[in-house]
């Protein structure tokens, strides 16, 4: 538990009365506390934007409560304020310090031990890509059905598997770098119901228990079922003969708990009525290679599913006691959002031919070689660079400015983030396509957003790279004109034209099919856009899609399709159509004309 030290203030922030505690806390007397200032317990150099804060607050009638840094003796230590007015003596405040030196020993053990799995992976998705890139690159010059293309394909196989565990690795250590969806947590829970049966014993009763109403939270759903069958499972196993198994969905509103920010969360509780944990072991079941189950348990389970937690926002807990059944709770921020997906497919895309030089930047000789001839493929002449400094040489070098830097993030020295500023300040036209296999504290890649960077995460494959070039080269043209909105009635019709609100577009919204057919026919040239829902009457969307696709008019128009989760869209997608959820939000809408080759500008 965390020390707690208790002062009462007056006014000008003196101390008037310090518990033991606190004298504990900062090794001195209680005596010698009084009429110091509170804010001399801080480090110097934050003093005044915490009194600042504190003044502030305390103008209201609300607690305020923070993170800070107190200071003991020139140690610095984590603390979590809490100041109050005292009630009836409206002239004192109480402050509560609590010192999260102790609660943060777990957090720091994780920490270290994921920095080395993020560099062990990092390390292994280095020798990834340059297996995955040079084995399929053979494979694919080799004839159809030849022995030798079959056993390179198991090579490629193999790899990507292996890849996998990478993926793992990098969940433990929370160094991955995520893209997560928004999802309804109550749908996902439930359609995990079918697999649990099949998978876990038939004395394994399930129950899963929904919320009342949707939650949504940015997470990946394979990961949320990755969590799920892993606490399944060793719930199974912890009812050697039979119980009950029960997952159940709620949505909390948090404050002051260990390890969250304060905040709505979203809250998965897997309780079962197996065997227990004894207290002594909880502690450290979420530890790498720690396992309840001895040498039948290889340890990185729950320490992975931690993992995800952290890095979606939340944590996950456990509640157990001998012979009386354990719960886990996973916690994760909700999300104000209610986009579902984005699904968007690039099969059939003709990549154009780029031309100019680029500068390929990569410390290990076999993925620097893979990479500079992956570039090549796309028109572009390379030079190479095995560090930042040789690279900053060599662009000063080259007769004409490369029109790509293609950098690895984490080089010896300088990091690629680093060599991509220094470039950029010189050419702001410069495009930058940034690799890792990891995204450490120290690679200064916070922002990877900006229209000229790009980010490819390894191992990838040639296709993926030429694809990440195609969209830096060759940006998205601007979506102006005339935009046809199909939806099957005025919710959806006003939900999808809002998208587009404060946007110089010309929307013309229709009802059915029927009548985007009637529509199309009549137009002499073809709209800039069709944004149609996938539950349109009649013969539906999917044959819309099609006589779309087969019109000589209208037949290269790009098409948004506005799916709902419930009735999934089965009509044919190619490089011109994007599926979107029918409750998605304008980034989710410009994330999927993007894909189309459109940008979306406001007025």
């Amino acid at each position: 538990m965390s020390r707690e030290a208790v002062f009462i203030v007056n006014r000008e922030w003196e101390i008037v009365h310090a518990s033991s505690g606190g004298a504990k806390m900062f090794g001195r007397s209680q005596s010698s506390l009084v009429q110091d200032s509170v804010f001399s317990l801080f480090p110097e150099r934050v003093r005044g934007s915490q009194q600042s804060m504190w003044s502030t607050a305390s103008s209201g009638r609300d607690s305020l409560r923070l993170d800070a840094l107190a200071s003991s003796r020139g140690v610095e230590f984590p603390v979590k304020v809490e100041v109050a007015r005292v009630p009836a003596h409206e002239e004192l405040a109480c402050v509560i310090l609590s010192d999260l030196r102790a609660s943060n020993k777990q957090s720091q053990k994780m920490e270290a031990l994921g920095l080395l799995a993020g560099g062990v992976a990092h390390d292994f998705n280095n020798a990834l890509t340059a297996i995955i890139g040079f084995a399929s690159g053979v494979r694919d010059e080799l004839k159809l059905g030849s022995t030798m293309r079959s056993d390179l394909e198991e090579v490629v196989n193999a790899a990507e598997s292996a890849s996998q565990l990478t993926k793992q690795l990098l969940s433990f250590s929370r160094e991955r770098a995520v893209h997560s969806a928004v999802i309804e947590v109550n749908q996902s829970v439930n359609e995990m119901e079918r697999l649990l049966r099949k998978t876990l014993p038939a004395s394994v009763r399930i129950e899963i228990v929904q919320h009342s109403s949707d939650v949504h939270v940015r997470l990946e759903l394979s990961e949320l079922h990755q969590v799920l069958i892993n606490l399944a499972s060793n719930a199974s196993d912890a009812m050697a003969n039979g119980g009950d198994l029960c997952i159940r969905v709620s949505a909390e509103t948090l404050s002051d708990t260990q390890g969250l920010d304060d905040g709505e969360y979203a809250v998965i509780r897997v309780s079962d009525t197996g065997v227990g944990i004894p207290l002594d072991m909880q502690s450290r079941v979420f530890d790498p290679f720690f396992s309840t189950k001895g040498e039948d348990g290889t340890g990185l389970g729950l320490s992975t599913c931690f993992g995800l937690a952290r890095q979606a926002g939340g944590t996950l807990k456990v509640e157990s006691a001998s012979e009386k059944g354990t719960t886990f709770l996973l916690y994760v921020p909700t999300c104000a959002s209610a986009a579902l997906r984005i699904l968007t497919t690039t099969r059939g895309m003709k990549l154009r031919r780029s031309y100019g030089s680029a500068l390929v930047v990569e410390d290990q000789p076999s993925v620097r070689k893979y990479l500079a001839r992956s570039v090549k493929k796309v028109g572009l002449s390379v030079v190479e660079a095995g560090s930042a400094e040789e690279a900053l040489m060599a662009y000063d070098a080259m007769s004409t400015a490369p029109e790509l830097l293609v950098t690895d993030v984490m080089l010896s020295g300088r990091t690629g983030t680093d060599l991509a500023e220094t470039l950029l300040a010189r050419d702001p036209a410069l495009k930058v396509l940034l690799i890792s296999g990891h995204i450490g504290p120290d690679s200064g890649s916070e922002d990877l957003t900006r229209t000229n960077t790009h980010f490819l995460g390894k191992p990838f494959t040639v296709k993926q790279m030429r694809r990440s070039i195609e969209k830096l080269l060759n940006p998205p043209d601007r979506l102006d004109g005339c935009v046809v909105v199909v939806a099957s009635n005025e919710k959806r019709q006003r939900d999808a034209t809002s998208l587009f609100a404060d946007v110089d577009l010309r929307i013309v919204v229709l009802g059915s099919a029927k009548e985007a057919r009637a529509h199309l026919a009549s137009c002499e040239t073809a709209p800039s856009l069709i944004c149609l829902t996938s539950d349109l009457p009649e013969d539906g969307a999917g044959a819309l899609l099609d006589s779309i696709r087969h019109s000589d008019t209208n037949s290269a128009v790009p098409v948004v399709v506005m799916d709902s989760q419930k009735q999934p869209f089965l009509g044919e997608r190619d490089h011109r159509t994007a599926l979107l959820s029918d409750v998605a939000t304008r980034l989710q809408l410009r994330e999927a004309l993007y894909e189309l080759g459109l940008q979306l500008e406001s007025t």
